[in-house]
């Protein structure tokens, strides 16, 4: 017969094991779960260390998930080549298109003097997807006058914080410039993209080239009081994650006015035809044009005249902030006083101006080390601040 107390002591027994061998397997679980958990966070950092680096520089406008790509050009209106400029244009003006989707080909665009045609004129738009290969080139000739034309251009499209403007992808722009006939009028006019007095908009890239004037130009919209007083309403918040700007007849980027402006990376080259001939200019005209703009690095090779050129007259204030600047071979068709990254100013106001480079970097070149860095302003209203000079051999 079996013991009753032993019996007892066995079932005890099953019991205790049972309950220890519940707790390893929860505690078990837990780990597993643990671990998992860690290792899905660490992949995600990784994820997100790669999109969005510790550097806030980088990735300004980051590309969206390809699920919400999906979702973004699903919900879209295609745009495509075959297109007439004015269909494109009648879409891009239309409110109720709020994403578009620009297909992968060459889109012309036609400068006409007479039918008032010049170039693509941007509405706000919740997001602009740029599909790979696509390209806006100019056909046409310039007008013989001073007159101002845009391959594309943005005149005070407000968008908000909570919504900016998107631009996925490369905007691509070729001016198509001729220097024969941008000699006969000056080439200062024929922008590739112009911004002027508008808001919240971010462009992941920008490639503006061979543009009768300069690849990309930021400014205000001039207007007047009852009383005549000037107002300036100047671009603000924009963001571009690179900019690249080569052999353009005036500048690579012309600043006039803008506030709270912010570039990662820009790539400037062979600006040469008609002055400044600048990698980047600052260059406000009026008192009310202000500027604020904070640059990561610049990067400025065979521009004619400078790599970076500051012409500065009445305006209330100026911030330029920039990282970094690296100088490749600028402004050596300068002789006599001629200068590699600053030129000098204009004229002064009361309220002092600020230039801050952190860091500048120069490929040397024998015998131009005077020729590199000039400040010809004459007054102590103005600042320029560099922290450090280093010459790179090549």
């Amino acid at each position: 017969m079996n013991d009753p107390e032993n019996t007892l002591l066995i079932k005890k027994k099953i019991i205790n094991y049972s309950i220890i061998i519940g707790i390893i397997l929860i505690i078990a679980i837990v780990i597993v779960v643990v671990i998992v958990v860690i290792k899905k966070n660490e992949s995600q950092n990784s994820e997100k260390s790669q999109i969005n680096p510790s550097d806030p520089w980088n990735n300004l406008i980051p590309t969206p998930s390809e699920e919400k790509m999906r979702e973004l050009i699903q919900n879209s209106y295609n745009i495509v080549p075959s297109m007439t400029q004015s269909e494109i244009q009648e879409i891009l003006l239309n409110d109720l298109y709020q994403i578009i989707y620009f297909t992968k080909g060459i889109y012309n665009l036609e400068i006409e003097h007479e039918n008032k045609i010049y170039g693509l004129k941007f509405s706000r738009k919740r997001y602009v997807i740029l599909d790979k290969g696509v390209i806006f080139n100019v056909i046409g000739e310039p007008f013989k006058k001073y007159t101002d034309y845009y391959a594309l251009q943005f005149v005070r499209v407000v968008a908000t914080e909570e919504e900016p403007m998107i631009f996925l992808g490369t905007l691509e722009i070729n001016g198509n410039r001729n220097p024969s006939i941008d000699s006969d009028f000056g080439g200062t006019c024929g922008m590739g993209l112009a911004l002027y007095s508008s808001q919240y908009i971010n462009f992941q890239e920008i490639y503006s080239y061979n543009n009768h004037g300069d690849g990309i130009y930021i400014g205000s919209g001039i207007g007047y009081t009852d009383k005549g007083e000037i107002i300036c309403n100047y671009c603000s918040n924009i963001k571009i994650g690179k900019a690249r700007c080569k052999k353009n007849y005036r500048n690579g980027i012309s600043v006039i006015a803008g506030v709270n402006i912010t570039v990662n990376e820009i790539y400037v080259e062979e600006s040469i035809g008609s002055l400044p001939e600048a990698g980047i200019d600052f260059e406000p005209s009026k008192i009310c044009e202000i500027i604020d703009i904070k640059i990561n690095k610049i990067f400025s090779k065979y521009n004619n005249k400078c790599g970076i050129t500051t012409y500065t007259s009445e305006s209330e204030s100026i911030k330029v902030e920039i990282n970094e600047a690296y100088s490749d071979h600028d402004s050596l068709s300068y002789k006599n006083g001629n200068f590699g990254l600053f030129a000098g100013s204009k004229t002064c106001s009361k309220v002092q101006y600020f230039y801050h480079i952190k860091k500048v970097y120069f490929n040397k070149v024998i015998g131009r080390e005077e020729y590199i860095v000039k400040q010809n302003w004459g007054s102590d209203c103005h600042s320029l601040i560099i922290d450090n000079i280093t010459f790179l051999e090549r």
